[in-house]
């Protein structure tokens, strides 16, 4: 009916995501509300450009407020449409430089650093005598 039936697929739950999202041209997640979106930081990871709803927490962060991918106000169906399609329509040199952006962010988001900023986050409130 729409036509993209040759370019959409809807797997249900499969055990291991990534070799899709690899392949993919882009991951677009498109929630209201959110917390942290570890599939934004994983698409990154395997050189996926992100597209994302700018909901209150996660997508801003992990895409640091846009410079590592895209964001788009919730519900704006638009915007995310036109994010698609300049990486659609991009050359291959900009598709290119824009996965390895995002692997680079994705280095951000490492079980090492992310238990470091913990850590940190916990001494720093020792050392404050908030504990």
């Amino acid at each position: 009916m729409l036509g993209v039936a040759k370019d959409v697929a809807f797997l249900g739950a499969v055990l291991n995501p990534l070799p899709y999202i690899k392949r993919a041209t882009a991951l677009v997640n498109t929630a209201n509300y959110a917390g942290w979106e570890n599939v934004l930081a994983e698409a990154l990871a395997v050189g996926t450009p992100a597209i994302a709803t700018d909901c209150d927490f996660g997508p801003r962060e992990i895409l640091a407020g846009g410079e590592f991918g895209t964001l788009a106000p919730p519900g704006d169906v638009d915007a995310i449409a036109q994010a698609l399609a300049r990486l659609v329509d991009c050359d291959p040199a900009t598709a290119a430089a824009e996965r390895t952006r995002g692997r680079q962010r994705a280095q951000d988001f490492t079980a090492e650093k992310s238990a470091r900023r913990y850590a940190d986050l916990i001494e720093g409130i020792m050392v404050r005598g908030k504990v």
